[in-house]
C-alpha cells in the first residue's frame, strides 16, 4: 500500500509499538477510571451507609444495655426502698388530716385536698420541701442507691397519686412534694403507671417525673387490709447515665459526623410539656434541650419531623435512612448529610447518626487523583517511551536496514550477473562487519561467522552463496568451453562418419556389383564347363570313330582350345575381380575399425559431458555395435574370397596346363593318327578334370551367392549406420545448441 524502505518500516514499527500500548493504556486508564469513580462512589455510599448505620446500631445498642443497667438498678433500689418501708413499720392513715395544695403535674393546676397523715409505723410523713431536712424512708433510699424515692399518696377512688415524700427536686430545687399524677392523662387516656399499679402490679419504665423523663418502678403500697393506700416510687433520670452520654456525645461519624437523640413524642408516657423533637444528647451538648422540629434543608422541607414520624414505624434493631442537604449557618456552605436512625420505643428516643458526605469522598478523590495521575503517568511514560521507541527504531534501523539494503544491492548484482562486483561488496562490507570480532585467523566467512547478529550471519551465508556460485559459474563455464569442443568434435566425427558410412554404402554397392557379375560369370563358366563336359564326353565317346575322320578330330581340339582359351580368361576375370573384392573388403575393414574407433571416441566424450552427453552415449554404443558386426561380415567375406580366389587359382592353372596340351593336341594332331589311342585315353582322362573343375566352378557360384547375400547384410547395415549416425549427428547439434545456449547464459555473469 505504501511504498516505505525497510528503515521507515522499522521506525514505524518502532513508534506504534509504543504508541499502541501507550493510547492503548490511556484510554484504559481513562475509562477504568470512569467506572472506578462509579463504582467507587457506590462502594463508598454503602460505606458511609453501614458505617453511619453501624454508628446508629452503635447508639441504639449503648442505649439498650444503659436501659437494661439502669432498669436493674431500679429495681435493686426498689428493693432497697422496700426494705427501708418495711423496716420502718406498716403503711397506715392515722389523723388529723393534713390540707394539700395538690399540683397536676401535667397541666400544673392546683387542687386543695385534704388528706389523712400517712404514717409508716409510729412515723408520720409530714410535709418537708426542703433538703436540708431528712425525710424518713426516701431520703435513706437515696443515700444508699442514689435514685431518686418517692412516697404517693392515694387521693382519691380514681386514683390519682399525691407526692407527700421525695428526693426529685423541682427546677427551683425543692422538692417537689404536692405534685400529682392523674388517673387520666390530659389526652384522656389513662396514665399507664396508675393503671398498672391500681391493678396491683409494679410499673417498670419510663415516666415523666415532675418535670424530666426517669427509669422508675411504681410499686403499689398496701395497708394492713390490703388496700392499695399509695405507691413506692423509685427512678434515675435517663439522661443522668453519664457513661452513657459521655460514650455518645463522643461518638465521631466518620472524620466530622456525629450521635443527637430527639423524643420521638410528647405523650405516652404523660408528658408535662411538648418534647417532640426536644434534643436530650448531642455532641459537645450544642444542641441539648433544644427542639429541633423546625429544622429545615436547603428545599425548605422539615426533614426532622420526617424523621420522627418514619422513626416511630421502625421495628427494634430497625433503621432507616434519609439524604438531605443542609446549609451551614456560619458559613452558608450547603453539605450532603448522610443520616441513619432508629427508635428505641422504651425510652422514646430517636437515635440519630449522621455524617457530611464529604467525609468519606476523601477516598473517593483520592482514588480519582490517584487514577488522574495514573492516566497522566501512563500518558507521560507513553511519550517518553515513544521517544525511547523512536530514538531505539531510529538507531537499530540503520543497523539492521543498511546491512539489508546492502544485502539488496549485492542481491541485485548477483541478478545482473556481475558476481565480481557482488563478491566486491560482500567482501567489504564482511570486513566492515568482521572487524569487530576478536579473530586474526581464518576465512573472511569463518571469522564472520562466529558474529551472533542475524545480519552478520545473513552477510556470512551471502558472501558464502556467492562465492560458491562464483565457483559454480565458473566449473559451469570450463565445463561449457568443454562441452562445446567436445560438440563440435563429435558432430565433426560424425559428419566424418556419415562421409565414412555413405563411402562404405557406395562400395558395398559396388561390391554387390561385382559379386552379381562375377555370379553371372560364374553361371556362364559353370554352363561352359557343362559344355566342355559334354563336348569331352562327346569326344571320348566318339574318339573310337574318330579314326575316320582326323581333321574333324583337329578341328574338334581347336575348338577346345577357343574354349579353354575362354574359360582361362573368364578365370583370370574371376580372379581380377575377387582382387578388387579383397581391396574392397579391405577397405570397409578400415572403414568398420575407423567406425569402431570414433563411436569409441564418441562415447567417451560423451561421458565428459554428463547428462549432456547420455544421448550421445546410446547412439556411440549402436554405432560401435554396427562397426563391430560390419567387422565379422568383412572377415567372413574376406574368407569366402580368399578360398574364391584360392579355387579360380587352381582353376586357371588347370585350364593354362589343359590349354597348353591341347595346343601341344593340335600341333600334334598330324600324329593323332598314329597316338590315336593315347589320345583317347587322355580325353578320357580329362573328363574327371572337366568333373573337378565343373564342382570347383559350382563351388564358386555358391560362394559368389553367398558373397551377394553377406553384401545385401552389408548395405542394410550401412544404411542403418547411415541412419543412426544422422541421428547422433542431429543429437550432436541439440548438444551444440544447448550448450551454446548455456554458454551466452553464462556469458551473463561476470566472474573475473
Amino acid at each position: 500500500m505504501f511504498d516505505l524502505n525497510l528503515r521507515n518500516k522499522i521506525i514505524i514499527l518502532g513508534v506504534l509499538a509504543a504508541l499502541v500500548p501507550t493510547v492503548t493504556g490511556s484510554l484504559l486508564v481513562y475509562w477504568k477510571e470512569h467506572r472506578v469513580n462509579v463504582q467507587m462512589q457506590k462502594a463508598i455510599d454503602n460505606y458511609s451507609n453501614q458505617l453511619i448505620d453501624r454508628a446508629a446500631d452503635d447508639a441504639y445498642s449503648t442505649v439498650e444495655i444503659s436501659n437494661l443497667m439502669i432498669q436493674k438498678y431500679v429495681d435493686h433500689s426498689l428493693s432497697m426502698a422496700r426494705a427501708l418501708l418495711k423496716y420502718g413499720g406498716e403503711v397506715h392513715f392515722a389523723g388529723p388530716n393534713v390540707t394539700w395544695n395538690a399540683i397536676n403535674q401535667f397541666n400544673l393546676k392546683t387542687n386543695a385536698v385534704s388528706l389523712p397523715r400517712f404514717m409508716v409505723g409510729n412515723t408520720w410523713i409530714q410535709p418537708n420541701p426542703d433538703f436540708k431536712v431528712k425525710t424518713p424512708v426516701v431520703d435513706e433510699a437515696t443515700d444508699i442507691t442514689t435514685a431518686t424515692c418517692t412516697i404517693f399518696q392515694r387521693m382519691n377512688e380514681a386514683g390519682d397519686m399525691l407526692r407527700i415524700a421525695t428526693s426529685v427536686p423541682n427546677k427551683d430545687g425543692s422538692r417537689a412534694i404536692s405534685t400529682y399524677i392523674p388517673a387520666v392523662n390530659p389526652d384522656g387516656k389513662p396514665n399507664p403507671v396508675i393503671a398498672t399499679v391500681l391493678s396491683g402490679e409494679t410499673f417498670r419504665g419510663r415516666a415523666f417525673v415532675v418535670n424530666n423523663w426517669y427509669m422508675t418502678a411504681y410499686e403499689p403500697m398496701r395497708n394492713g387490709k390490703g388496700d392499695i393506700i399509695g405507691m413506692l416510687y423509685v427512678g434515675i433520670r435517663r439522661d443522668a447515665a453519664p457513661v452513657m452520654r459521655k460514650i455518645l456525645a463522643e461518638t465521631q461519624v466518620g472524620k466530622t459526623g456525629f450521635i443527637y437523640i430527639l423524643y420521638a413524642t410528647s405523650s405516652g408516657a404523660s408528658e408535662a410539656r411538648d418534647l417532640k423533637g426536644e434534643c436530650v444528647i448531642s455532641k459537645d451538648a450544642k444542641y441539648d434541650g433544644q427542639n429541633l422540629l423546625n429544622e429545615q434543608d436547603v428545599n425548605g422541607k422539615y426533614y426532622i419531623q420526617d424523621i420522627l414520624q418514619r422513626a416511630v414505624k421502625l421495628r427494634p434493631n430497625e433503621s432507616g435512612e434519609m439524604h438531605v442537604m443542609l446549609r451551614n449557618s456560619a458559613t452558608g456552605e450547603v453539605t450532603h448529610q448522610i443520616i441513619q436512625y432508629q427508635y428505641f420505643k422504651p425510652w422514646d428516643w430517636v437515635i440519630i447518626a449522621q455524617a457530611p458526605q464529604s467525609d468519606f469522598d476523601e477516598a473517593r478523590e483520592n482514588t480519582h487523583r490517584e487514577l488522574r495521575s495514573l492516566l497522566y503517568l501512563s500518558i507521560g511514560g507513553g511519550v517518553i517511551g515513544l521517544a525511547i521507541a523512536l530514538w531505539l527504531a531510529l538507531f537499530i534501523s540503520a543497523h539492521i536496514a543498511r546491512p539489508i539494503a546492502q544485502v539488496t544491492v549485492i542481491a541485485g548484482r548477483i541478478a545482473e550477473g556481475n558476481l565480481l562486483e557482488a563478491g566486491q561488496l560482500a567482501g567489504a562490507e564482511t570486513c566492515s562487519l568482521t572487524k569487530k570480532v576478536d579473530d586474526g585467523t581464518g576465512s573472511v566467512a569463518e571469522r564472520f561467522s562466529k558474529t551472533r547478529d542475524e545480519t552478520g550471519r545473513l552477510f556470512c551465508a551471502v558472501r558464502t552463496m556467492i562465492d560458491n556460485l562464483y565457483s559454480l559459474i565458473s566449473q559451469v563455464k570450463s565445463a561449457s568451453i568443454q562441452l562445446i569442443s567436445t560438440a563440435t568434435q563429435i558432430s565433426a566425427t560424425s559428419k566424418q562418419q556419415e562421409s565414412t558410412v555413405q563411402n562404405f554404402g557406395t562400395s558395398t554397392s559396388e561390391i554387390a556389383a561385382a559379386v552379381k557379375e562375377i555370379s553371372a560369370t560364374s553361371q556362364e563358366l559353370l554352363k561352359t564347363m557343362d559344355d566342355v563336359t559334354i563336348v569331352a564326353n562327346q569326344t571320348g565317346s566318339q574318339a573310337a570313330s574318330a579314326h575316320t575322320s582326323i581333321g574333324g578330330m583337329e578341328e574338334a581340339m581347336r575348338k577346345l582350345a577357343q574354349s579353354t582359351g575362354t574359360i582361362s580368361s573368364k578365370l583370370s576375370i574371376i580372379n581380377d575381380k575377387a582382387n578388387n573384392i579383397g581391396s574392397v573388403i579391405t577397405t570397409i575393414t578400415k572403414v568398420a575399425d575407423q567406425t569402431n574407433l570414433l563411436s569409441l571416441n564418441a562415447a567417451i566424450e560423451a561421458e565428459k559431458a554428463g547428462e549432456y552427453g547420455l544421448g550421445f552415449s546410446v547412439v556411440a554404443r549402436e554405432i560401435r555395435r554396427l562397426a563391430d558386426q560390419t567387422a565379422v561380415a568383412t572377415l567372413d567375406i574376406e574368407q569366402m574370397i580368399r578360398e574364391m580366389q584360392t579355387s579360380v587359382s587352381t582353376g586357371v592353372m588347370e585350364m593354362d596346363k589343359f590349354s597348353e596340351e591341347v595346343r601341344r593336341g593340335v600341333d600334334t594332331a598330324s600324329q593323332l593318327g598314329q597316338q590315336f589311342g593315347r589320345i583317347i585315353d587322355q580325353v578320357q582322362a580329362l573328363t574327371p578334370r572337366f568333373e573337378a573343375v565343373h564342382e570347383g566352378m559350382q563351388a564358386q557360384s555358391q560362394g559368389a551367392q553367398q558373397i551377394n547375400d553377406a553384401m545385401l547384410q552389408l548395405t542394410d547395415a550401412a544404411r542403418q549406420s547411415a541412419v543412426s549416425i544422422r541421428e547422433f549427428n542431429l543429437a550432436a547439434e541439440q548438444l551444440h545448441r544447448a550448450v551454446q545456449g548455456l554458454k551466452e547464459e553464462i556469458t551473463k555473469f561476470k566472474v573475473a
